[in-house]
């Protein structure tokens, strides 16, 4: 005969699933500020001024 699963025990399931699931979101988040602002530092990059980096000849 095959034991039930007792409801508390679902819930506990639930209940970590979820502040898992928050918890990976939240890092998430920070983690693509992070790579966004990186991103778009090295998209400015070529526009401060003194700062050819890509360029041979000086201007």
């Amino acid at each position: 005969m095959v034991m039930p699963i007792p409801t508390w025990l679902e819930y506990v399931v639930i209940g970590v699933t979820g502040l898992g699931f928050a918890t990976f979101l939240i890092l998430l988040g920070f983690l693509m500020n992070w790579a966004w602002e990186k991103f778009f530092k090295y998209l400015g990059r070529n526009e401060t001024p003194n700062h050819n980096k890509d360029l041979d000849e000086p201007m």
